[in-house]
């Protein structure tokens, strides 16, 4: 699960780095202009509008807002069944926690011979 934690990272720290590109490349452009008129920016600027339209309305109507850490749990869930499957451990999947886009094992099985504390 380390893995699968370790990619689901690289994915927020991505789009994370893309944001702030963006966002630093829409305060050059409030500044100087320089990307006015580039067709890419304008739909860029769309694609922003359309997701705090959706934000507003998920707020509005109160409902878990879909976002980042949503896909990644659903990533995760994914990985998890066919990695535990291909061990011969689906059962097992019930003692994981999904949470924040990363892979928490609930419980950890005893060693035999240990008694639990």
């Amino acid at each position: 699960m380390t893995a699968v934690n370790r990619t689901t990272r690289r994915v927020e720290l991505t789009v994370a780095g893309v944001l702030v590109g963006l966002g630093v490349l829409g305060g050059i452009n409030g500044l100087t202009g320089v990307l006015e008129g580039y067709w890419v920016w304008n739909i860029v600027l769309m694609l922003a509008g359309v997701a705090g339209f959706i934000r507003l309305v998920f707020g509005l109507l109160e409902r878990p807002m879909p976002g980042l850490a949503s896909m990644l749990n659903s990533y995760c869930r994914s990985c998890a069944k066919k990695k535990l499957s291909g061990l011969g451990l689906a059962a097992e999947f019930d003692r994981l926690e999904f949470k924040g886009g990363r892979v928490k094992v609930l419980e950890q099985l005893l060693e035999p011979g240990k008694a639990a504390a």
